[in-house]
Protein backbone atom coordinates (compact mmCIF):
# COMPACT_ATOMS: atom_id res chain seq x y z
CA UNK A 1 0.00 0.00 0.00
CA UNK A 2 1.34 3.48 -0.92
CA UNK A 3 2.45 5.51 2.08
CA UNK A 4 0.17 8.52 2.61
CA UNK A 5 1.70 11.84 3.59
CA UNK A 6 -0.26 14.52 5.44
CA UNK A 7 -0.42 18.18 4.46
CA UNK A 8 -0.09 21.12 6.86
CA UNK A 9 0.16 24.82 6.02
CA UNK A 10 3.58 26.21 6.80
CA UNK A 11 3.93 29.21 9.15
CA UNK A 12 4.78 31.53 6.22
CA UNK A 13 2.24 30.21 3.70
CA UNK A 14 0.50 33.63 3.35
CA UNK A 15 -1.95 33.86 0.47
CA UNK A 16 -0.22 31.15 -1.60
CA UNK A 17 0.87 27.55 -0.99
CA UNK A 18 4.25 26.97 0.56
CA UNK A 19 6.74 24.37 -0.68
CA UNK A 20 4.96 21.59 1.25
CA UNK A 21 1.59 22.37 -0.34
CA UNK A 22 3.02 22.58 -3.85
CA UNK A 23 4.86 19.30 -3.33
CA UNK A 24 1.72 17.49 -2.11
CA UNK A 25 -0.35 18.64 -5.11
CA UNK A 26 2.48 17.76 -7.53
CA UNK A 27 2.66 14.25 -6.03
CA UNK A 28 -1.12 13.89 -6.52
CA UNK A 29 -0.93 14.88 -10.20
CA UNK A 30 2.00 12.46 -10.71
CA UNK A 31 -0.05 9.61 -9.10
CA UNK A 32 2.37 9.32 -6.17
CA UNK A 33 -0.46 9.69 -3.64
CA UNK A 34 -4.09 8.53 -3.78
CA UNK A 35 -5.88 11.43 -2.12
CA UNK A 36 -5.75 15.20 -1.87
CA UNK A 37 -6.76 17.30 1.17
CA UNK A 38 -9.98 19.23 0.54
CA UNK A 39 -8.51 22.51 1.77
CA UNK A 40 -5.62 22.13 -0.65
CA UNK A 41 -7.93 21.32 -3.59
CA UNK A 42 -10.19 24.32 -2.82
CA UNK A 43 -7.24 26.69 -2.59
CA UNK A 44 -5.80 25.59 -5.94
CA UNK A 45 -9.21 25.83 -7.64
CA UNK A 46 -9.41 29.49 -6.62
CA UNK A 47 -5.76 30.55 -6.94
CA UNK A 48 -4.38 30.92 -10.46
CA UNK A 49 -0.87 31.67 -9.18
CA UNK A 50 -0.60 28.37 -7.30
CA UNK A 51 -2.08 26.41 -10.22
CA UNK A 52 0.62 27.80 -12.48
CA UNK A 53 3.40 26.88 -10.03
CA UNK A 54 1.99 23.38 -9.50
CA UNK A 55 1.81 22.56 -13.22
CA UNK A 56 5.27 23.99 -13.87
CA UNK A 57 6.65 22.01 -10.92
CA UNK A 58 4.98 18.82 -12.19
CA UNK A 59 6.49 19.28 -15.64
CA UNK A 60 9.90 19.94 -14.05
CA UNK A 61 9.68 16.75 -11.99
CA UNK A 62 8.64 14.78 -15.10
CA UNK A 63 11.78 16.02 -16.86
CA UNK A 64 14.09 14.79 -14.07
CA UNK A 65 15.38 11.19 -14.59
CA UNK A 66 13.34 8.87 -12.43
CA UNK A 67 16.42 7.38 -10.77
CA UNK A 68 17.38 10.75 -9.24
CA UNK A 69 14.09 10.99 -7.36
CA UNK A 70 13.25 7.40 -6.50
CA UNK A 71 16.58 5.57 -6.30
CA UNK A 72 17.23 6.55 -2.69
CA UNK A 73 13.65 5.84 -1.68
CA UNK A 74 13.69 2.38 -3.27
CA UNK A 75 16.88 1.44 -1.36
CA UNK A 76 15.43 2.61 1.93
CA UNK A 77 12.13 0.81 1.35
CA UNK A 78 13.98 -2.48 1.15
CA UNK A 79 15.58 -1.82 4.53
CA UNK A 80 13.68 -2.73 7.66
CA UNK A 81 14.93 0.19 9.77
CA UNK A 82 12.21 2.72 10.64
CA UNK A 83 14.89 5.31 11.31
CA UNK A 84 16.17 5.09 7.75
CA UNK A 85 12.62 5.37 6.44
CA UNK A 86 12.24 8.63 8.35
CA UNK A 87 15.54 9.91 6.95
CA UNK A 88 14.40 9.03 3.42
CA UNK A 89 11.14 10.96 3.89
CA UNK A 90 13.03 14.02 5.13
CA UNK A 91 15.44 13.78 2.20
CA UNK A 92 12.53 13.66 -0.25
CA UNK A 93 10.98 16.79 1.30
CA UNK A 94 14.32 18.61 1.11
CA UNK A 95 14.73 17.58 -2.55
CA UNK A 96 11.25 18.83 -3.45
CA UNK A 97 11.85 22.09 -1.58
CA UNK A 98 15.11 22.57 -3.49
CA UNK A 99 13.39 21.94 -6.83
CA UNK A 100 10.61 24.42 -5.97
CA UNK A 101 13.15 27.07 -4.97
CA UNK A 102 15.16 26.40 -8.13
CA UNK A 103 12.03 26.84 -10.24
CA UNK A 104 11.13 30.11 -8.50
CA UNK A 105 14.63 31.47 -9.04
CA UNK A 106 14.59 30.67 -12.76
CA UNK A 107 10.94 31.58 -13.44
CA UNK A 108 10.09 34.90 -11.74
CA UNK A 109 6.45 35.83 -11.60
CA UNK A 110 5.45 37.46 -14.87
CA UNK A 111 4.14 41.01 -14.64
CA UNK A 112 0.46 41.37 -15.59
CA UNK A 113 -0.47 43.50 -18.59
CA UNK A 114 -2.89 46.41 -18.04
CA UNK A 115 -5.30 47.14 -20.90
CA UNK A 116 -8.23 49.52 -21.26
CA UNK A 117 -11.74 48.48 -22.25
CA UNK A 118 -14.07 50.76 -24.27
CA UNK A 119 -15.50 51.90 -20.93
CA UNK A 120 -11.99 52.95 -19.79
CA UNK A 121 -12.05 50.28 -17.13
CA UNK A 122 -8.64 48.77 -16.42
CA UNK A 123 -8.50 44.99 -16.53
CA UNK A 124 -5.58 42.79 -15.50
CA UNK A 125 -4.76 40.18 -18.15
CA UNK A 126 -2.78 37.23 -16.82
CA UNK A 127 -0.01 36.28 -19.24
CA UNK A 128 0.11 32.72 -17.90
CA UNK A 129 -3.48 31.86 -18.87
CA UNK A 130 -2.33 28.90 -20.94
CA UNK A 131 -0.76 27.32 -17.84
CA UNK A 132 -3.96 27.84 -15.85
CA UNK A 133 -6.07 26.22 -18.57
CA UNK A 134 -3.66 23.27 -18.66
CA UNK A 135 -3.90 22.86 -14.88
CA UNK A 136 -7.71 23.05 -14.93
CA UNK A 137 -7.85 20.10 -17.34
CA UNK A 138 -6.50 17.76 -14.62
CA UNK A 139 -8.80 18.75 -11.72
CA UNK A 140 -11.18 15.85 -10.88
CA UNK A 141 -14.94 16.27 -11.10
CA UNK A 142 -16.49 15.42 -7.67
CA UNK A 143 -19.73 14.00 -9.11
CA UNK A 144 -17.96 11.75 -11.61
CA UNK A 145 -15.41 10.69 -8.99
CA UNK A 146 -18.25 9.38 -6.81
CA UNK A 147 -19.51 7.29 -9.74
CA UNK A 148 -16.04 5.86 -10.41
CA UNK A 149 -16.07 4.15 -7.02
CA UNK A 150 -19.76 3.17 -7.16
CA UNK A 151 -20.98 -0.43 -7.36
CA UNK A 152 -23.77 -0.94 -9.91
CA UNK A 153 -26.57 -3.49 -9.66
CA UNK A 154 -25.81 -7.05 -10.69
CA UNK A 155 -29.00 -8.06 -12.55
CA UNK A 156 -28.20 -8.10 -16.26
CA UNK A 157 -24.82 -6.44 -15.69
CA UNK A 158 -22.65 -7.03 -18.79
CA UNK A 159 -19.55 -6.52 -16.57
CA UNK A 160 -17.74 -3.97 -18.75
CA UNK A 161 -13.99 -3.69 -18.25
CA UNK A 162 -11.81 -0.82 -19.43
CA UNK A 163 -8.53 0.90 -18.58
CA UNK A 164 -7.59 1.16 -14.90
CA UNK A 165 -8.46 4.43 -13.19
CA UNK A 166 -4.79 5.44 -12.95
CA UNK A 167 -4.02 4.60 -16.61
CA UNK A 168 -2.07 7.25 -18.54
CA UNK A 169 -2.54 7.38 -22.32
CA UNK A 170 -0.65 9.34 -24.96
CA UNK A 171 -2.11 10.46 -28.29
CA UNK A 172 -2.08 7.49 -30.64
CA UNK A 173 -2.49 4.86 -27.88
CA UNK A 174 -5.38 2.38 -28.06
CA UNK A 175 -8.18 2.33 -25.47
CA UNK A 176 -10.02 -1.02 -25.21
CA UNK A 177 -13.39 -1.90 -23.61
CA UNK A 178 -14.69 -5.46 -23.15
CA UNK A 179 -18.02 -6.77 -21.86
CA UNK A 180 -20.32 -9.78 -21.93
CA UNK A 181 -23.03 -9.13 -24.55
CA UNK A 182 -26.63 -10.00 -23.70
CA UNK A 183 -29.10 -10.94 -26.49
CA UNK A 184 -31.31 -8.01 -27.42
CA UNK A 185 -29.35 -5.52 -25.32
CA UNK A 186 -27.85 -2.32 -26.78
CA UNK A 187 -24.84 -0.63 -25.18
CA UNK A 188 -23.22 2.79 -25.58
CA UNK A 189 -19.80 4.21 -24.72
CA UNK A 190 -19.14 7.89 -23.92
CA UNK A 191 -15.99 9.85 -23.08
CA UNK A 192 -16.40 13.00 -20.94
CA UNK A 193 -13.90 15.69 -19.96
CA UNK A 194 -13.12 16.57 -16.34
CA UNK A 195 -16.06 18.98 -16.23
CA UNK A 196 -18.58 16.34 -17.25
CA UNK A 197 -19.08 17.47 -20.86
CA UNK A 198 -19.27 14.65 -23.44
CA UNK A 199 -16.36 14.75 -25.87
CA UNK A 200 -17.34 11.79 -28.05
CA UNK A 201 -19.83 8.91 -27.94
CA UNK A 202 -20.62 5.62 -29.68
CA UNK A 203 -24.18 4.28 -29.80
CA UNK A 204 -25.31 0.68 -30.28
CA UNK A 205 -21.95 -0.97 -29.89
CA UNK A 206 -21.41 -4.24 -31.70
CA UNK A 207 -19.79 -7.30 -30.22
CA UNK A 208 -17.11 -7.03 -27.55
CA UNK A 209 -14.38 -5.79 -27.57
CA UNK A 210 -14.52 -2.13 -28.60
CA UNK A 211 -11.27 -0.24 -29.36
CA UNK A 212 -10.45 3.35 -30.28
CA UNK A 213 -7.33 5.40 -30.90
CA UNK A 214 -6.77 8.18 -28.36
CA UNK A 215 -6.97 11.62 -30.02
CA UNK A 216 -7.54 13.93 -27.04
CA UNK A 217 -5.73 16.93 -25.63
CA UNK A 218 -3.86 16.41 -22.31
CA UNK A 219 -6.15 16.25 -19.30
CA UNK A 220 -8.27 14.03 -17.05
CA UNK A 221 -11.14 12.15 -18.73
CA UNK A 222 -14.00 9.87 -17.68
CA UNK A 223 -15.78 7.11 -19.59
CA UNK A 224 -19.29 5.72 -19.20
CA UNK A 225 -20.63 2.36 -20.37
CA UNK A 226 -24.44 2.39 -20.49
CA UNK A 227 -27.39 0.28 -21.55
CA UNK A 228 -30.61 1.62 -23.00
CA UNK A 229 -31.82 2.94 -19.63
CA UNK A 230 -29.11 2.08 -17.10
CA UNK A 231 -25.56 3.15 -16.31
CA UNK A 232 -23.33 0.11 -15.90
CA UNK A 233 -19.87 1.53 -15.20
CA UNK A 234 -17.82 4.75 -14.96
CA UNK A 235 -14.04 4.92 -15.14
CA UNK A 236 -11.36 7.54 -15.63
CA UNK A 237 -8.02 7.88 -17.39
CA UNK A 238 -5.42 10.57 -18.05
CA UNK A 239 -4.00 11.80 -21.35
CA UNK A 240 -0.52 13.36 -21.38
CA UNK A 241 1.75 14.63 -24.11
CA UNK A 242 4.42 12.37 -25.53
CA UNK A 243 8.03 13.39 -25.02
CA UNK A 244 8.28 14.46 -28.68
CA UNK A 245 5.17 16.65 -28.35
CA UNK A 246 6.50 18.24 -25.18
CA UNK A 247 9.80 19.09 -26.85
CA UNK A 248 7.96 20.44 -29.89
CA UNK A 249 5.84 22.66 -27.62
CA UNK A 250 8.89 24.02 -25.81
CA UNK A 251 11.05 24.51 -28.91
CA UNK A 252 9.33 27.68 -30.30
CA UNK A 253 9.50 29.36 -26.89
CA UNK A 254 13.19 28.47 -26.51
CA UNK A 255 13.89 29.70 -30.05
CA UNK A 256 12.12 32.99 -29.34
CA UNK A 257 14.25 33.47 -26.22
CA UNK A 258 17.46 32.87 -28.19
CA UNK A 259 16.36 35.31 -30.90
CA UNK A 260 15.97 38.08 -28.30
CA UNK A 261 19.49 37.64 -26.94
CA UNK A 262 21.99 40.34 -28.01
Amino acid sequence: MKEQKTYHDGPDAGNHLDENGLAVYAEYLRHQRDDLPDELRIHVENCGHCRAEIMALTDLLDDIPESRVTNHESRVTNHASRILRLIASLAAVVLLAWIIQLFRDKHPESAPTIVSTPQDTQVVMDTTLDIFVYAQAFIPDPDLESLVSATFREAGNPLPEGPSNDRIFHPGDTLRITWSPEPGQSHSFTILDNQGFPRTAWEKLGDSPFSLIIDLTPGLYYWKFTGEKVLWKVGRFTVRETEDERLETKRPRDQETRDKRP
